[in-house]
């Protein structure tokens, strides 16, 4: 009888490791929108919902799982919906919704994280740091930081990232993909998806933030043919107050592709950020200005306003505008104009 409780003791201390935790949580962004200014004609002139380029934020829903292996290890996956590709027809490709997102499994204990699919890379947490706009409305991050790196600055298909343990404020990470570049030598196949190697250092104590991010593209060639380049970005921000300051400065070496007269070329980019946030009661104001320098073309400037209200600590309504510049003597301002709420849970 005894053995038999203590068999049952242990199957029982078995069975709550394997045990798995799941988390439902999530935003939900939506926002009436407009665009208008010299750069756009009565076709491209806009009024929408739901379209990322207005909302204040990503919507998303995330299912999170957590298991405790014991000894320290626990195995965790992540896997993100985007709502709004069922409810809006334009602007979202309603079949992205299942894998617009994070989608990812992975180990973590004291060596630290490591996660395989498709996470965000350090190149995202850089930008983060400098921009009190996110990537929604007003930070100009299509416009401005977006069109600096032709492979993009968020996360990567087919990707393995690696977190070392963070150590008096310094943690560091690593994300690889492969890609696909031999697929330019075999025959009707195009090679669209290139070697990644972005390399991340980050630095939290106290009031001051700061994020660093080398990504590496390898060069492809046949028909996607494209150099090997760099982009490297430092971004940060420091609270003080009610306010918080932010900035960021980017580098890249042939890393942003411009195509003119159906000829794509690619060119070095240089991206500068300054921001703030002010917090008053339930009234945050957010205003952010950006600078974007392709090869010898004029500078592309970007303004960013947004002001907040807090209707509970989940809801938020917001008013949005940003005043996009491509530098051109003429048919070159593009004004974007935005109310929605938020909601987060």
């Amino acid at each position: 009888m005894k053995k038999s409780l203590i068999a049952l003791a242990a199957l029982a201390a078995t069975a709550s490791f394997a045990q798995s935790t799941v988390t439902l949580s999530g935003v939900v962004d939506f926002a009436y929108g407009s665009a208008s200014g010299s750069a756009l004609n009565n076709a491209t002139k806009l009024q929408t919902v739901s379209q990322s380029n207005y909302t204040a934020s990503t919507s998303a829903i995330n299912f999170a799982v957590v298991e405790d292996l014991g000894g320290g290890l626990r195995a965790e996956a992540r896997y993100e919906i985007d709502p709004r590709a069922w409810s809006n027809g334009t602007g979202v490709s309603t079949a992205g919704a299942l894998g617009r997102h994070q989608s990812f499994v992975g180990l973590s204990g004291g060596f630290g994280a490591i996660k395989l699919g498709v996470m965000n890379a350090g190149s995202l947490n850089a930008y983060s740091a400098s921009s009190p706009l996110g990537t929604g409305i007003g930070s100009g991050f299509s416009f401005s930081d977006h069109t600096a790196v032709s492979v993009g600055t968020v996360r990567y298909n087919n990707s393995v990232r690696y977190d070392t343990p963070r150590f008096n404020g310094f943690a560091g990470s690593l994300t690889y993909a492969p890609g696909n570049a031999d697929a330019g030598t075999v025959a009707g196949q195009t090679s669209t998806n290139p070697q990644i190697t972005n390399l991340g250092v980050t630095y939290s104590q106290g009031p001051l933030n700061v994020a660093f991010s080398s990504l590496q593209t390898g060069a492809l060639t046949g028909t996607g043919a494209a150099p090997k380049s760099t982009y490297n970005y430092i971004g940060a921000n420091y609270s003080f107050g009610a306010a918080r300051l932010f900035a960021g400065y980017g580098d890249g070496d042939k890393s942003a592709a411009v195509t003119a007269n159906n000829v794509t070329s690619y060119v070095n980019a240089k991206v500068t950020r300054v921001g703030a946030t002010y917090t008053m009661g339930a009234v945050t104001l957010l205003g952010q200005y950006a600078t974007t320098k392709l090869g010898t073309a004029p500078d592309r400037k970007t303004t960013g306003l947004r002001a907040d209200y807090a209707l509970s600590k989940r809801t938020v309504a917001y008013l949005g505008y940003e005043a996009q510049d491509t530098g051109a003597a003429s048919a070159n301002k593009t004004n974007l104009m935005a109310v929605g709420v938020r909601h987060n849970f």
